[in-house]
Formats: C-alpha cells, sequence, structure tokens
C-alpha cells in the first residue's frame, strides 16, 4: 500500500488519478498537478482538505478518510464532491463564519456528498459556545446534496440580536447600568431563516437518520425546486407532534411547504396529493 504520493508530484500532465484504499495522509506533493480532471483518494487516512491548484478539476472523491475540517479553496470545473464519511463538524469557518461552499468557490459544483460526517448545529447543543448556527451552503446550481447521518436535530436559523430589557430583569443594582446598556444579547430562533443556506437549483436532499426534531428550516426560499427529499428514520411522533398525526398530514404538509416537491422518501406523490396540496396552498394565498 502507499504511504505516499511524493512521486507523482513530477508527472504534470496526469489527468485521471485513482489512489483508493490505501495508506495515504497527505495529498499535498498533488497540489500542483494542474491538469488533474479527476481524483480518487477515497478510503485512506486524510486529515487535511486539500486546496490544490487545480482549474481543470470536475470529480473529486475524498470519503472514508479523516477530514476534521475544511478549507477555503477554488475549484471553477468541480462538478461533483464526495466527502463521505469523514469527521467534518461543520461548513462554515470557525473564527469568522465565512462559508465554505460558496458559488465565488464552487461555482459549477451539482453533487455534493456529506453524509456520515458529524455535522451538528446550535440546536443539538445549545450549551456549546462554539456550535454553529448554520450550514450556510450557497451553490447556485447545487442539484443534489446529501447530509444523511449527521446531528442535524433541525434547520432552523438561530442568530444573536440585541433584546430590550426590562426592569423587571434587572436587580435594583443593575437598574442604572440599565440607561446606559439597555439591551442584551439573545439568541433568537429567525421566524423563516434556513440554517441550509441558499440552493436555489437543489432538486435532491437527503437528510436521512439525523433525528430531526422538526421540519424548519425546509422553506421554499432555501429550496425553491426540490422534489425529491429523504426524511426517513426520524422521530416522527416529535417532528409531528403528535403520535398519532397522520402520515397523509405530514406529506401535505411538506408539499404545501415545498410546492414543486415530487417524492417524499420512498413515495412519489399522486395526483390526489398534488391536487389536495395545490388546492390548499391556493387558500393560504387567498387568507
Amino acid at each position: 500500500m502507499l504511504t505516499s504520493v511524493d512521486l507523482l508530484e513530477t508527472f504534470i500532465f496526469l489527468k485521471h488519478i485513482n489512489l483508493t484504499f490505501n495508506e495515504l495522509t497527505d495529498l499535498r506533493p498533488l497540489e500542483r498537478l494542474h491538469n488533474l480532471r479527476e481524483l480518487n483518494a477515497s478510503n485512506n487516512h486524510i486529515a487535511k482538505f486539500p486546496v490544490g491548484n487545480w482549474p481543470l478539476m470536475s470529480v473529486l472523491d475524498l470519503s472514508n478518510n479523516s477530514i476534521t475540517r475544511l478549507r477555503q479553496t477554488y475549484m471553477p470545473k468541480l462538478l461533483v464532491l464526495n466527502l463521505n464519511n469523514n469527521n467534518i463538524r461543520r461548513l462554515t469557518e470557525p473564527e469568522t463564519g465565512a462559508p465554505f461552499f460558496t458559488g465565488e468557490n464552487f461555482p459549477n459544483l451539482h453533487t455534493l456528498q456529506l453524509a456520515q460526517n458529524k455535522l451538528y448545529l446550535f440546536d443539538s447543543a445549545p450549551n456549546d459556545p462554539s456550535a454553529p448556527f448554520t450550514l450556510d451552503i450557497r451553490l447556485p446550481r447545487l442539484s443534489a446534496l446529501f447530509l444523511g447521518g449527521n446531528s442535524l436535530t433541525s434547520l432552523a436559523l438561530y442568530s444573536i440580536q440585541l433584546v430590550p430589557q426590562t426592569p423587571t430583569e434587572l436587580s435594583d443594582d443593575q437598574i442604572q447600568v440599565e440607561e446606559r446598556e439597555p439591551n442584551r444579547e439573545e439568541i433568537v430562533k429567525e421566524r423563516d431563516g434556513s440554517a441550509l443556506g441558499v440552493l436555489p437549483e437543489l432538486s435532491v436532499l437527503n437528510l436521512r437518520s439525523n433525528g430531526l426534531r422538526d421540519l424548519d428550516g425546509l422553506t421554499l426560499e432555501s429550496v425553491p425546486r426540490l422534489q425529491y427529499l429523504n426524511l426517513r428514520t426520524h422521530l416522527f411522533s416529535i417532528i409531528l407532534e403528535n403520535p398519532i398525526y397522520e402520515m397523509k398530514d405530514y406529506r401535505l404538509e411538506m408539499r404545501v411547504t415545498v410546492p414543486s416537491l415530487r417524492r417524499l422518501d420512498k413515495e412519489v406523490y399522486t395526483a390526489q396529493e398534488n391536487e389536495e396540496a395545490d388546492l390548499l396552498l391556493e387558500q393560504q394565498k387567498q387568507e
């Protein structure tokens, strides 16, 4: 098995490299191979996301490695990125909150695989001061996103806001301080926000096996063209707020929330379901 790719550094005209099932920990020697189109380095021990100068790279497979965090990079031709089965905890810079997955970094990315990582948000760890508030994925051409098997209990968006303090919230010793500092910081759930980000072309979203507790954040604004949504193996009794809530109502609710939806979990929406959802949506618009 290979433990190093140093020898490949001089092969500057390589276009396709398959390094799967080796003992590699570092891909830096490949970062100057400007002609690379496809790189499969899955099933190794790579810890750092590569930031190679790969202007022609279209398919990058780094699944089944040990990557813990991402790094800012620019891959203008990348179409498919597979990061399944790593140890990634967040999709934004921990220091600045800047997102990694943007149209500036990956303008043509259409498939992003992040299943079986350690992604989590504030909702699942409210006592963690470093917990991210959002995934903040901003990919204008992304059509398929796989997030199954993480720890995303909700896609609700939270933010820190200044909230006015009332006199009853202050002690006598704080009354005068109130005149100078009338507001306090509070973490607030945004009513119509989504921790997913903005994905105008997304048609496939897989959220299977995350332990979702609610459907917050799955909004028309964030995924206006979503057609297939996989929410299997979640806590539906909590999601639906009532253990005897009918599956029909759950399917209807999702179809009304995202009108472009055509398939939920394993089942395609029937003509009758579509008609019922469209009617309800029209009624809501008139209210």
